[in-house]
């Protein structure tokens, strides 16, 4: 896989997880209606040592046309890679500056665009139910099922993504993946990655009962998760909203 469609994959469908980088922070606003249709507005915004990063990087993975130009996002080949899929409609995407990426998603039923990939059908990294009028939103995350993820975010297979990801069998602290980060990345490295955060919004259509691992206020939750977090997994993320519509 190019390196120019590294980044824009990220800011894809994966709506609620591991759509960071070192030195990037992920803000997504949803709203969820009773029948698990909704939309997703996405913005991403890279740190300066983390474009600097990818300008150096850029002649050996074929990217440096598109650096020359002040581009990082491939927009086009973010609009053919959602073609493809079945679930999910990408119905704007625009990069008002290298150094962001902005659009928005729309589906018919959040749990179908995970189930519609072979590989993930069976792990429970999204889940939609309704019980009468209760719906529950939930997502799951953890060593064991993040490298089932690949199938919808191929990216996650790239060697350069995939060292930084949590391996299955190994332990590490903060302070020693830090360290990797440091050597990776030069000495902004830490403290872009301690900086860069995750922020998802879910607006729900109806009433909410009761949500864990989040903010409420009203009908919206917020989910805030330190991107360090989500590249260790040193602990399973959940989350969950249950609400009526």
């Amino acid at each position: 896989m190019r390196f120019k469609r590294f980044l824009p994959i990220l800011a894809g469908i994966g709506m609620f997880i591991i759509l960071g980088l070192p030195g990037c922070t992920v803000r997504q606003d949803a709203v969820i209606k009773a029948d698990g249709s909704g939309t997703l507005q996405f913005n991403m915004s890279l740190m300066p040592f983390f474009v600097e990063t990818i300008q150096d990087a850029a002649d050996a993975f074929g990217a440096q046309d598109m650096v020359k130009q002040g581009r990082i996002f491939d927009l086009n080949q973010i609009k053919a890679d959602f073609a493809k899929k079945k679930s999910v409609v990408l119905t704007r995407v625009a990069s008002p500056a290298p150094d962001k990426l902005e659009g928005e998603l729309s589906f018919s039923n959040i749990e179908k665009v995970f189930q519609d990939e072979k590989e993930l059908a069976q792990t429970g990294v999204v889940k939609f139910s309704s019980e009468g009028n209760k719906k529950t939103l939930s997502v799951s995350l953890n060593k064991s099922n993040i490298k089932q993820l690949t199938a919808l975010f191929p990216v996650l297979s790239n060697p350069f993504f995939e060292m930084f990801m949590p391996q299955e069998n190994e332990k590490i602290t903060d302070a020693e993946y830090l360290e990797m980060i440091d050597f990776a990345f030069g000495a902004k490295g830490t403290p872009g990655v301690q900086a860069s955060f995750i922020e998802l919004k879910v607006t729900v259509k109806g009433t909410i009962l009761s949500q864990s691992g989040g903010k409420q206020q009203g009908n919206t939750v917020t989910f805030s998760i330190p991107l360090l977090r989500v590249l260790l997994l040193d602990k399973p993320l959940e989350y969950s909203i249950v609400f009526t519509g």
